[in-house]
């Protein structure tokens, strides 16, 4: 087990929020890490849990702007015990005198371990994404009565029927993120009076080659020459294009002609005032549905 952290610099621990972001993706933290700048949350007032916190890639996500954000990793060995998992978690709560909980996504979890869970003096927050119910009802149970419901995606009509049974308070919410400046070695890669297209991911080597796919083809129907650049957390995922490890990309994106993502959360709202020249291809996911976040998408810009 991993040594408590002690919260004796904390300015006002009585008061201390738990973002809890268990997800093995970037995707949980970097909302996270949107949802406390947007919030004016500091340093001092809150912490983030997650499964892989320790990995360098997570640390950096934490990091950037004005904050730098304090993490605990949730120890490997609790990763598939509900009842062990919530032990710990109970533990944290009491030893850091956490009085606030908001949970990224899942309402009971990623594997139950909120269901049930001890009676403590805390308020719990949902920040929902969409799930896909079918796949996570298994887990799903006697979670904590939420607060607040912040509605941050567009949820499929099952998952938002189960929400609005819960008579907690559900606010729409728009998240934004940080107004940053582009990194200059990052703009260094891009040509001078060029077509610069550039290609965001943190996934599998396969998917990175759907997407560069989709990229030459666009070029060939277009009969443009661009330069394509990736950006990706391992830059040798592949070789045949330039690839670069940056985070966060979006400051880079009004500098770019075109930007090519997966339809994941961060990338299609981080994306989307650039919708003109933004291009998405949805990956399956066990939980997430980008198939159905994209034709959301499509269908505000045809109302829009």
């Amino acid at each position: 087990m991993q040594k408590q952290k002690d919260i004796s610099k904390y300015s006002n621990p009585a008061r201390l929020k738990l973002y809890y972001a268990p997800g093995g993706g970037l995707g949980h933290l970097t909302r996270g890490w949107a949802f406390a700048n947007q919030n004016n949350w500091n340093q001092d007032e809150v912490i983030f849990m997650s499964a892989r916190a320790d990995d360098l890639k997570f640390e950096k996500v934490l990091q950037t702007g004005s904050n730098s954000y304090s993490f605990i990793n949730i120890p490997s060995e609790l990763h598939h015990k509900s009842d062990s998992l919530q032990n710990w978690l109970s533990s944290q709560i009491i030893d850091l005198g956490i009085t606030e909980v908001y949970l990224d996504t899942f309402p009971s979890g990623m594997i139950g371990e909120w269901n049930d869970f001890p009676d403590l003096p805390i308020n719990f927050h949902l920040i929902a994404r969409n799930i896909r119910l079918d796949r996570y009802r298994p887990f799903l149970g006697n979670h904590p009565t939420f607060e607040k419901i912040f509605e941050v995606d567009g949820l499929s009509s099952e998952y938002a029927t189960y929400l609005n049974k819960l008579k907690s308070s559900i606010r729409p919410w728009e998240l934004e993120y940080p107004e940053l400046k582009p990194n200059p070695a990052l703009l260094e890669q891009l040509l001078v009076g060029q077509e610069n297209w550039l290609i965001v991911h943190s996934g599998s080597a396969d998917e990175v080659f759907a997407l560069l796919d989709m990229v030459i083809d666009d070029k060939a129907h277009a009969g443009i020459e661009a330069e394509i650049l990736i950006i990706h957390p391992n830059p040798g995922i592949i070789r045949e294009v330039p690839v670069v490890s940056f985070f966060p990309a979006y400051p880079i994106f009004p500098y770019v002609n075109r930007i090519y993502t997966a339809a994941g959360f961060n990338s299609m709202k981080q994306a989307g005032k650039f919708s003109k020249k933004h291009f998405a291809l949805p990956f399956p996911r066990k939980y997430d549905d980008q198939f159905l976040r994209l034709k959301l998408s499509q269908k505000n810009k045809t109302q829009a």
